[in-house]
């Protein structure tokens, strides 16, 4: 809006204001046009001078700045003409747009008007009187219309109510008498209907509840007509209960009772021929039963009989075998005797014949006593941890010998599966494997015998090892496999004629398998050969692998090898084994095909050569192999035995005993790349077993031992090192052996039956003087804590644990060599055996002298003077008690008597020392006096040599 200033107007002369509003379309607010107006402001002053608003009331004109213009008296011209002025210069406006309110606002004013509250709220006081008196008269009416409408309505609805009251009270019959077509005609028609349908209904509940009672009473009557039917029946079926089958239901129905009394009737009838059939059988079946309890009381006694002959033979078995063992093992003993004194030739060989005749019968008895252990149920297996591969070798080591006679290729492979360590009865099993190959050995004449091991897992958590055995013999025809594995008998008669043999340790064998949960299965063909397979069940041991089982080795992966043998499956065994440790192999089946291999230009940083080989043997292919070949070491496969010669010679850098084991193979090799390892170590294929070991301490020994493989074992061991031990296989012969000869040691198994090991030592120390009486070298399988204590206590001297190794079984030998009485051991002396070893000398002056015995002779003049000063010392040092100055004067002497070969002088020493280690000399004076005895022929000898070495350098 705009506002224009006051001004008069031409014509009338009035004061006027002109305004112009913007007009707004509706939709879009823009403005559409303008409205423009003039406005008097006459009546404005007019409201101040003449207005009221009632007749109390006064007015004034009050502008923003707080100046007002009061009423005007009639004819005040200056006041009109003040007021006029004040309007137009304060231009009052007001407007409802309210984008103008503030301007409008700043010339704004407002007319304050000024009244009593009676004047002003009188005409609203009427009104509200006037508004009173109209609603009462509405009201009045509104309530004589609903008083009226409510009587025309309630009277039908009232019949309505009286007509559902007698219906209700079970007059069904009562109908609602209204006429009128409105709504409530109508829902007195409805009310009618409803009523008559109700009626309807009710009369048909009514009529079914009379049938419902009806049948219940039919239901009722026939319920009780079928208990006293079921009684009858109950009744019926007690007495049949009690045995009382002639009785009969009497059925008058056809109906479903009708039926089960037949019913009955007709179970009745036949449990009575049931009963009679009883009867019958009853009395058949007792005749039965007595002829029944005839026969067992016959097959108890005949058990009973037969376990008394079991016991019987068992025990005539044992005591048959013992009975042969005694005197078996004093014709043995005595030919031990008769072999140490001079004797001829041909009495030689008559006494080796029956030495040899008496070792065999008792392996006969050996097996006889096992077969009745186990046959009587009392062979126990031992659950003791072992490795299966020494298991394996020691067996193979036994028949070694035999197959190098025989000229046969003996092999064996072990999978790389198959756990190293069990836990199990390592000695039955070594038995079994010795059985199988001594009868592989046995029947092959030529060819080989090959041994594989591997294994099977299933459900049980113990792996089945299986341990297959093959050989190229004779073989076993189809229609005699079925004789194997019989007691006392062989595939053929003429086997036994022709080999020998009880026919008992296949038998023997396969009932240890089974023992051990496993089975030994035969498969072979005649002429060909045969595969034994034995196999076993063992939990695994923990055990920590060995070095030549830990894959690829880096000094020999990459190098290129010559393997050269005739036999195909000693090729692969020893391919399989050697590429496992990273070697590049190239295998010849012959020393022809191996040098063309060398003259095509192929080059071999190693070579192993097989000894036994047709056209060219291992060595003349080592020579022309060394011409060509300069720097390759070269290794020999031989079934021969060790060549020193040829090593002493510089043709092989090692020589192995076939078959070749895969720990010493594995060192060879690595002695062969590593010359300065192989000199820091025992030389590979070297053995450990000291041939002339009788010649330097020569004892009578006894073997304790029952089990016949720990014999064979301990019997081949003892004679690689030049020992001929006799056998007993109890206490009781230990004790009897003892009576009959002089022993010098007793090597005592502690388990043995009749009398173990410790009872027998007791009973020796009791019984025997112990100046005279034998050294007890305990040996047991037990090494738990505690064990040697208990054979200490027993009174043995020294402690074995098997397996029995040879350096232990050395040292064992030689400290009871050094504690025997001197004139029992010069005793035991044959007459040409020297108590000093010329080949200590000898290999002393050829390591140090160069061949000049000037060297051994300066050493023989030093000993000869500083000895018979520490035998002064001793005899002062036990004289006065100084434990100390007899163990440096013992330490010295046996120091330099070993040096120089005296071992028997030294072993002497070593008892001295470590008894005065302990701080004591009580007990000295023995081995000194035996000291005395010894020392004059160590020191003849000595001078015996010097003069020989002297006569040498002289010329």
């Amino acid at each position: 809006m705009y506002v224009g200033q006051p001004t008069r107007s031409p014509d009338t002369s009035e004061l006027v204001v002109a305004l112009a509003v913007p007009l707004y379309a509706h939709a879009s607010r823009e403005v559409a046009g303008v409205l423009h107006a003039q406005v008097r402001l006459q009546p404005m002053i007019d409201v101040l001078n003449t207005g009221r608003a009632g007749s109390s009331g006064d007015r004034t004109l009050v502008f923003r700045d707080g100046s007002w213009l009061g009423r005007a008296g009639t004819g005040q011209a200056a006041a009109l003409a003040l007021a006029a002025d004040s309007l137009v210069t304060r231009a009052p406006v007001t407007t409802l747009d309210p984008r103008y309110a503030k301007e409008l606002g700043a010339l704004g004013w407002s007319l304050v008007s000024e009244q009593r509250a009676a004047e002003v709220l009188a005409p609203v006081h009427a009104a509200v009187r006037m508004t009173g008196l109209v609603g009462a008269l509405a009201l009045l009416t509104a309530s004589l219309l609903a008083f009226i409408l409510a009587r025309a309505l309630t009277a039908p609805l009232r019949q309505l109510t009286e007509v559902a009251g007698h219906i209700a009270a079970g007059d069904l019959y009562m109908r609602a008498q209204i006429h009128q077509r409105d709504e409530l005609g109508a829902l007195a028609t409805s009310f009618n209907e409803m009523a008559s349908a109700l009626q309807e209904r009710v009369h048909a509940e009514q009529a079914a509840q009379a049938d419902a009672q009806r049948l219940q009473e039919d239901e009722r009557a026939r319920r009780q007509r079928l208990e006293q039917q079921m009684e009858q029946y109950l009744a019926f079926t007690r007495r049949v209960s009690t045995g009382e089958l002639t009785a009969r239901l009497a059925v008058e129905r056809d109906d479903i009772l009708g039926q089960l009394g037949a019913g009955l009737n007709d179970m009745v009838a036949s449990l009575l021929s049931m009963a009679t059939e009883r009867e019958h059988i009853e009395a058949a079946m007792a005749a039965k039963n007595a002829e029944l309890a005839e026969a067992a009381r016959t097959a108890s006694e005949l058990q009973s009989g037969a376990e008394a002959a079991n016991q019987a033979k068992s025990a005539f078995l044992a005591n048959m075998s013992h009975e042969i063992r005694t005197p078996m093992n004093g014709v043995i003993g005595m030919t031990g005797l008769l072999l140490d004194t001079q004797l001829t030739g041909q009495q030689r060989q008559f006494v080796n014949t029956i030495r040899q005749s008496g070792d065999a019968l008792l392996t006969i008895i050996n097996d006889i006593l096992d077969f009745s252990k186990i046959e009587s149920g009392k062979l126990d297996l031992e659950q003791q941890p072992f490795d299966l591969r020494d298991c394996l070798e020691s067996a193979l080591d036994l028949l070694a010998p035999r197959a190098a006679e025989q000229g046969l290729d003996l092999a064996y492979q072990i999978a790389s599966n198959v756990p190293a360590c069990l836990v199990g009865d390592d000695t039955r099993l070594r038995q079994v494997l010795v059985n199988l190959l001594s009868n592989a050995v046995k029947f092959t004449k030529a060819g080989e015998v090959v041994v594989t091991v591997g294994v099977k897992t299933d459900e049980d958590p113990r792996p089945l090892v299986q341990v297959a055995v093959r050989d190229t013999g004779i073989g076993i025809p189809a229609d005699r496999m079925d004789r194997l594995f019989r007691a006392f008998s062989q595939a053929d008669v003429s086997t036994t004629r022709t080999y020998g043999g009880t026919g008992l340790g296949l038998a023997i064998s396969r009932r240890l398998c089974e023992l051990m949960g496993g089975t030994l299965q035969a498969e072979s063909v005649a002429g060909q050969g045969s595969t034994f397979t034995a196999s076993f069940r063992a939990a695994v041991a923990p055990g920590q692998q060995r070095m030549y089982q830990r894959g690829a080795v880096p000094q020999l992966s990459g190098r290129r090898l010559l393997l050269v043998d005739d036999n195909a499956t000693n090729r692969k065994i020893l391919t399989l084994q050697v590429q496992a440790w990273g070697l590049e192999v190239h295998a010849a089946a012959s020393g022809a095909e191996a040098l063309r291999w060398v003259d095509d230009g192929g080059t071999f940083e190693l070579a192993i050569l097989d000894m036994q080989m047709p056209q060219m043997d291992g060595l003349m292919l080592a020579r022309a192999l060394r011409a060509r070949l300069v720097r390759a070491p070269l290794i020999l496969l031989t079934s021969l035995g060790r060549r020193a010669e040829d090593l002493d010679a510089g043709v092989f850098s090692a020589c192995l005993s076939k078959p070749a084991k895969a720990s010493q193979l594995h060192d060879a090799l690595l002695g062969a790349v590593e010359p300065d390892r192989a000199r820091q170590t025992r030389e590979p294929g070297a053995s450990s077993f000291d041939v002339h070991l009788a010649e330097r301490v020569p004892l009578r020994i006894l073997l304790a031992e029952d089990n016949a493989v720990n014999q064979k074992v301990a019997l081949l061991t003892l004679s690689r090192l030049g020992y001929r031990a006799d056998v007993a296989g109890n206490g009781l012969e230990v004790l009897q052996a003892i009576e009959r000869q002089r022993y010098d040691v007793v090597l005592m198994d502690v388990q043995m039956p009749e009398m173990d090991g410790l009872e027998a030592s007791r009973r020796i120390c009791q019984e025997q003087d112990p100046a005279d009486r034998p050294r007890i070298i305990a040996m047991t399988a037990n090494a738990m804590q505690g064990d040697r204590e208990l054979c200490r206590a027993a009174g043995m001297d020294d402690y074995l644990s098997k397996p029995v190794r040879v350096e232990e079984l050395i040292a064992a030998l030689g400290r009871a060599a050094g504690s025997l009485p001197v004139a029992a051991r010069l005793a035991a002396r044959p007459p040409s055996v020297a108590a000093l070893d010329r080949t200590v000398l000898e290999a002393l002056q050829a390591d140090l002298g160069e061949d000049n015995p000037l060297l051994v002779t300066s050493l023989i003049d030093l000993y000869l003077a500083d000895a018979p000063q520490l035998l002064g010392k001793l005899r002062t040092g036990l004289s006065d008690g100084s434990a100390d100055a007899v163990y440096r004067a013992a330490h010295t002497l046996k120091s330099t008597s070993a040096t120089l070969g005296a071992h028997g002088l030294a072993a002497l020493c070593a008892r001295l020392e470590e008894l005065a280690r302990g701080g004591s000399v009580d007990g000295g004076s023995e081995p000194l006096g035996q000291l005395d005895a010894v020392y004059p022929q160590v020191a003849r000898e000595l001078r015996e040599l010097r003069a020989e070495l002297h006569d040498e350098i002289s010329h």
